[in-house]
C-alpha cells in the first residue's frame, strides 16, 4: 500500500514558491543602472531563489513523497530518495505525536542510533492521513506482519 503527498500539506512549499517568485520579480524590475556589486548581487539572488523556486517545486509533486507499507514493513520515499526499511518486527510502539511536528512517532526495540525528539523514526503528516488515523494503520500493520 502507498500514501502519497499531498499539496494539502505542503502549504509552505507554496508560500516559500510565492516569497521566492516576488523577490526575483522585484530584483528584476529594479535592475536599471545598479553598481557592479548590485549586478553580482542580483545574479547570485536569481541562482539561489531560481534554485530554491526548483526545490519548493519538486517538493510538492506527490510522485516524489511517499509512505510505503509492504509485508516486510515500512519505507520512506522524500524527494525521490528512498530511507532504509523499518521491518515491523524491530518496532517496538507506534504512537501519534502532538505539538509542532504532527504525524507518528516511531520507537525501535533495538535503536542503532540516537532518538530525533523521543522518537527512533518520524512519519509526518504528509500523506493524507492525520497522526491518529495513520499511527492506527501503522500499527494494525505491525500486529498483522510484525511476528
Amino acid at each position: 500500500m502507498v500514501y502519497r503527498g499531498s499539496l494539502r500539506t505542503q502549504r509552505l512549499n507554496i508560500i516559500w514558491l510565492g516569497v521566492f517568485f516576488t523577490w526575483m520579480l522585484f530584483g528584476a524590475l529594479n535592475l536599471t543602472n545598479p553598481p557592479l556589486w548590485g549586478i553580482f548581487l542580483y545574479v547570485g539572488g536569481m541562482i539561489l531563489f531560481g534554485a530554491m523556486i526548483l526545490l519548493a517545486l519538486a517538493q510538492c509533486l506527490p510522485s516524489w513523497n511517499y509512505l510505503t507499507l509492504t509485508p516486510d514493513g515500512l519505507q520512506l520515499t522524500s524527494m525521490n530518495k528512498q530511507r532504509a526499511l523499518i521491518r515491523w518486527k524491530d518496532i517496538a510502539t507506534i504512537e501519534p505525536t502532538s505539538g509542532k511536528l504532527k504525524g507518528v512517532g516511531i520507537n525501535l526495540k533495538n535503536p542503532a542510533k540516537k532518538r530525533l525528539y523521543g522518537w527512533d523514526a518520524f512519519v509526518g503528516d504528509t500523506y493524507n492521513t492525520q497522526g491518529e488515523p495513520l499511527a492506527d494503520i501503522l500499527e494494525s500493520w505491525r500486529r498483522k506482519y510484525g511476528n
